[in-house]
């Protein structure tokens, strides 16, 4: 080895046009990339894996299985685009307010308030009246 601090650890001066050469042989965009004689392989060459096939066959199996459970033929009359929710049936009649309310003082009020209405002296205020 040289004394020369200007020279790297191979011997090389970093000016010199070896150097440069040496550097451009194995870096991408050198020579091989334009002559095309790279050891690497290009786009394409490998074949598709066959397990990828396999996932992608299955996946379109499932597909069509899908469609057919579930399309309903492909007819119109099949798909609704303004669903209706709830029980569909004809006029509703309004329930009377007497009736509902008796419901609701039934399922809540008549444990402490009294059948009557009348409450607990002190403790509960009446209702009726």
């Amino acid at each position: 080895m040289s004394s020369d601090p200007k020279e790297d650890h191979i011997g090389q001066v970093p000016g010199s046009q070896e150097a440069f050469d040496r550097m451009d042989s194995g870096l991408p965009g050198g020579q091989e990339i334009l002559t095309g004689e790279s050891g690497a392989p290009a786009i394409g060459d490998a074949p598709i894996p066959s397990w990828l096939m396999g996932v992608i066959g299955v996946g379109l199996f499932w597909a069509g299985a899908y469609l057919f459970s579930f399309s309903g033929g492909f007819k119109p009359d099949v798909f609704d685009y303004q669903p209706k929710f709830g029980v569909v049936s004809g006029a509703q009649v309004a329930a009377d307010p007497k009736v509902v309310g008796k419901a609701l003082f039934s399922a809540n009020c008549i444990t402490c308030h009294q059948a009557n209405g009348q409450g607990l002296p002190g403790q509960y205020p009446p209702l009726a009246g």
